[in-house]
């Protein structure tokens, strides 16, 4: 499938334009992360308490200091500035000669340091906050958890997409601890609920990808999730992307799901699959970008009917919107009647009722 070139454009690219590549110099020499720093090398092989915690926030305090000075310059000041505070962190982070402790305390004290700044909010340069939620991406430490889930909170949608990938990579940590799963998942509901861009979402998505060890707490989350985001594609029907994608195959592997749990699934589903058949055929005011949104959107469309039709089991002759899309040419005049004859065998009319709104299913007519 081919994407649509303004998929991952708007988040992607703003993190690749940062080009978190480690410079050759630095400034200053001598304080913050220094290479000959005694107390960073004789603590690093060592188990660090919370006596040391003074000397690892002077350090940071320092390179955020720097980092901030940078963002008061030119924009390639501050770009610069960002590469040199980044990789300056991960070498420390990285170190060979770590010990486990060592990493878990760095990555604690770091991120009580961040949430300090991103609590400044609109005081902070932009790329300093993106600075700031790489380096928690790539610590991904549960010791930065809080930090992590405050930047969910961002208006920077870079920021946001950084931090819930840092969250997905602390999910084995964090899973761990049934209190912190609870309240994790809690946090990224809340936020991925309001998420309009559809690459963040999908991180979002990701980042609650705990195993079925969990399923009630993550069905849960996912449900709040799929309202919030259902919500606003009942509105535009642009807001109906590849962010569901990672939704729809996360729940086809949830086991020990109830009839219960199924029924509140497919409720969602249902609208979510009527919305991805008018946005196919709200594709073509696209432009240019009709037929890789259309790629998209048929992707969803298989995903999302094959995953009804292994819950609702149904007999006789199924619905088949996929097997309509697999007979037409792509953006042929035919298709889009086809397939939404088929839709409404699954979600009925007021004259004639769907597979879906009957018991135990129950869904509205029309899916509205």
């Amino acid at each position: 499938m081919r994407l649509s070139s303004t998929l991952y454009s708007s988040v992607l690219l703003a993190v690749l334009s940062m080009g978190f590549i480690a410079p050759d110099v630095w400034a200053q020499a001598n304080s913050g992360f220094d290479p000959k720093d005694e107390f960073l090398e004789n603590i690093r092989t060592g188990e660090p308490t919370t006596a040391d915690d003074k000397s690892f926030d002077e350090r940071i305090d320092t390179e955020i200091n720097r980092l901030n000075a940078a963002g008061n310059g030119t924009d390639l000041v501050a770009r610069d500035g960002a590469r040199v505070f980044v990789s300056r962190f991960m070498e420390q982070y990285d170190n060979s000669n770590n010990t486990i402790s060592f990493k878990l305390k760095l990555a604690e004290r770091a991120g009580l340091k961040f949430v300090e700044q991103f609590n400044r909010g609109a005081d902070l340069n932009p790329i300093a906050v993106r600075a700031m939620a790489t380096v928690l991406s790539k610590m991904a430490s549960v010791s930065a958890r809080d930090a992590l889930l405050l930047g969910l909170q961002s208006t920077d949608q870079v920021v946001r997409y950084l931090c819930a990938k840092g969250l997905a990579a602390i999910i084995d940590g964090i899973s761990a601890d049934a209190r912190l799963t609870q309240v994790t998942l809690d946090a990224i509901a809340e936020a991925a609920n309001k998420e309009s861009n559809h690459v963040v979402a999908a991180a979002m998505y990701e980042a609650i990808r705990y195993d079925n060890d969990h399923t009630p707490k993550v069905l849960a989350a996912l449900l709040i999730i799929l309202d919030g985001r259902l919500e606003q594609m009942r509105t535009s029907l642009q807001a109906v992307d590849a962010a569901e994608i990672t939704a729809i195959q996360f729940i086809s592997e949830l086991n020990g799901l109830s009839n219960d749990d199924k029924v509140a699934i497919v409720g969602r589903l249902a609208v979510l699959l009527r919305l991805s058949v008018e946005a196919y055929e709200d594709a073509e005011s696209q432009g240019s970008e009709a037929e890789s949104r259309r790629d998209s959107l048929e992707q969803m469309i298989v995903l999302l009917e094959e995953l009804i039709e292994a819950m609702v089991s149904p007999g006789g002759k199924k619905p088949d919107i996929r097997g309509e899309m697999s007979k037409h040419e792509k953006g042929s005049p035919s298709v889009v009647p086809a397939m939404k004859i088929e839709l409404l065998l699954w979600i009925g009319t007021e004259q004639t009722e769907g597979t879906l709104n009957k018991a135990p299913w129950s869904v509205p007519v029309g899916a509205p």
